[in-house]
């Protein structure tokens, strides 16, 4: 038998014996001629051959064993979540995750329900070649279909704990670092707007912990919440009226909602006697441009970040590895506008 016939031997054996799954990383080149007693030369080649049907080489990564019965990651929303304030979160994040998943070989499949049967009669031919599921503030119903069809199935910036594998946002972190700004830059005169968190598609989301401790979080400071979401002019008219009434010159403004941050930066210029030196935190999920003039610090989610764990989460759920943390939470960063 030819070295590199007994090399292919090898590799399939891996595979049948289950010792090398579907989408896993295998030991480096190196590793294996020196397991197989033979030149690192010879199992490049002989994977080279390998690659149409069994390996999945990939460039400063290493190579894979290909899936070749599962052919696709299904991403399942709703209609409201791809309408409205959350929408350019939503396609942010699937336009980052996106690529993590063709890096694996896999197709994203996207999918906006409206009720279960819109589900069942979507991937009832395909369910078998569905390797697992990511949900973004899809119905709940959906979530119990898709986990009855045995297809792994994790949840993605929810607010709140679920009972799916979940990777979220940190507010508490961010909560904590919104007040250590205020600390460590000695402000009394802070300024803070928020959204409301009532009346919008998503009540599990709004009215989850913590949330619902804003007002008591910032009682102390100048609070005002404005209902962007339901008001015509996107609370333009309530942020006018708040800085026009303004009595005292803020020490910080703060932003608790990037969307309140992106309306008000419009009218730094206009009410220059508001901003003029005062420092501005603002939670930024989408990067915004600043103004060179102005003290801007940003307590944001990043994306990649967030990506990456999501993906990272989905396989090792796909491949049956042991997973320490049901609910992964992602931290904010602060990042300066002179950064």
């Amino acid at each position: 038998m030819t070295k590199k016939q007994y090399i292919i031997n090898y590799v399939k054996e891996q595979i049948k014996s289950g010792n090398w799954k579907p989408g896993k990383k295998i030991p480096s080149e190196e590793d294996i001629a020196a397991e197989l007693g033979c030149c690192k030369n010879t199992v490049r080649l002989t994977f080279s051959e390998l690659e149409k049907n069994y390996l999945d080489r990939r460039h400063g990564s290493g190579t894979f064993i290909k899936n070749k019965e599962k052919k696709y990651i299904l991403i399942t929303t709703s209609s409201d979540s791809t309408e409205g304030d959350i929408k350019k979160i939503y396609r942010f994040f699937f336009k980052i995750i996106n690529k993590y998943i063709i890096d694996h070989q896999l197709k994203p499949i996207y999918f906006v329900a409206n009720n279960v049967s819109d589900i069942k009669n979507s991937i009832e031919g395909i369910k078998n070649e569905i390797a697992g599921a990511i949900d973004f503030y899809g119905n709940i119903k959906d979530l119990e279909y898709i986990s009855k069809k045995n297809i792994p199935i994790i949840t993605t910036l929810k607010y709140k704990y679920s009972v799916y594998p979940n990777v979220l946002f940190d507010y508490y972190a961010f909560y904590n670092e919104i007040i250590h700004q205020i600390q460590i830059n000695k402000s009394k005169n802070v300024l803070v707007f928020a959204i409301k968190r009532h009346r919008t598609p998503f009540p599990d989301l709004w009215n989850s912990y913590p949330f619902c401790l804003e007002n008591e979080i910032f009682s102390a400071y100048d609070f005002h919440s404005i209902d962007y979401l339901k008001s015509d002019d996107f609370g333009e008219e309530a942020i006018l009226n708040i800085l026009d009434n303004i009595n005292k010159k803020p020490d910080m403004v703060i932003f608790l909602d990037d969307n309140l941050f992106s309306i008000t930066k419009e009218y730094f210029d206009s009410y220059n006697h508001i901003f003029k030196k005062c420092k501005i935190v603002t939670h930024s999920n989408v990067n915004y441009s600043f103004r060179d003039n102005y003290d801007i610090t940003r307590v944001h989610f990043d994306f990649y970040k967030i990506g990456k764990a999501v993906i990272d989460l989905m396989f090792k759920i796909i491949n049956k590895e042991d997973i320490i943390e049901h609910n992964i939470l992602i931290k904010p960063e602060v990042i300066k506008s002179s950064d």
